[in-house]
C-alpha cells in the first residue's frame, strides 16, 4: 500500500474517531440543559460502581425531585422548565466536588453521583443541597421562582453489600426519593 493511501485512510480514521467522540457527547449532555443525561449516568455510574468494588471504597447516590416542575412547563413553557431544571443543576454541581456527576433521571428529577461519599456524608450533601435549594431564589424568565424539591439517597458499601448493577442502586435511591415525596421529607437509606 502506498504511503498516500496510508496516510489518507489515517486521516480517515481520525475524522470518523473525531465523530465517534461527538456522537458520544450527544449522547452524554441532554441539548435542551446541558446537562449529563440518563445513559451518561448509567455508563460512568456503572464504572464508578466497579471501581468503588474493586477497591473497596463507599458510593453514594442522591436523587432530588422538583415539585411542579411539569405544571409550570405546562403553563410557561417547557423552556422555562428547563431553565429552572439547568439552574439547579448549576447550583447542585457548584455544591458538589469536581468528581461527583449531576445528571437527569427524567423532566423533573436530577441524580448526582458521589463517589468515595459513605452514608453519613451521603446524608449531608442531601440535607445539605435540600437547604440550599429552599433557601433559593431562581431567576426566570417569568421572575423569580422558588423551588421546592424532595430528595432521597443512597449509601453502598460495596465490600458489606453483595454486588449488583448500577441500576439497582438507582432503583434504591428512587425508592428513597419515592418515601421522601411521600413525606415531604428527606429520606436516606443505607
Amino acid at each position: 500500500m502506498s504511503d498516500t493511501r496510508v496516510a489518507a485512510l489515517k486521516a480517515h480514521i481520525a475524522s470518523l474517531e473525531a465523530r465517534i467522540e461527538r456522537l458520544r457527547q450527544m449522547a452524554y449532555l441532554d441539548e435542551q440543559t446541558g446537562i449529563y443525561t440518563l445513559r451518561a449516568l448509567y455508563d460512568l455510574g456503572q464504572r464508578e460502581l466497579e471501581r468503588a468494588r474493586r477497591f473497596g471504597r463507599p458510593l453514594g447516590l442522591v436523587a432530588l425531585h422538583v415539585h411542579g416542575l411539569v405544571d409550570l412547563g405546562k403553563r410557561h413553557g417547557s423552556f422555562v422548565a428547563d431553565e429552572l431544571l439547568t439552574a439547579l443543576a448549576e447550583l447542585c454541581d457548584a455544591r458538589t466536588r469536581a468528581t461527583d456527576l449531576v445528571a437527569l433521571l427524567d423532566e423533573e428529577t436530577l441524580a448526582i453521583l458521589l463517589p468515595e461519599t459513605a452514608g453519613p456524608q451521603v446524608e449531608e450533601v442531601a440535607t445539605r443541597l435540600l437547604e440550599q435549594v429552599h433557601r433559593s431564589t431562581f431567576v426566570t424568565y417569568f421572575g423569580e421562582q422558588q423551588l421546592t424539591i424532595c430528595v432521597g439517597a443512597v449509601g453502598l458499601l460495596p465490600a458489606e453489600e453483595p454486588p449488583e448493577p448500577f441500576a439497582a442502586l438507582v432503583e434504591r435511591a428512587l425508592a428513597a426519593l419515592e418515601q421522601a415525596h411521600a413525606g415531604e421529607g428527606l429520606t436516606v437509606w443505607f
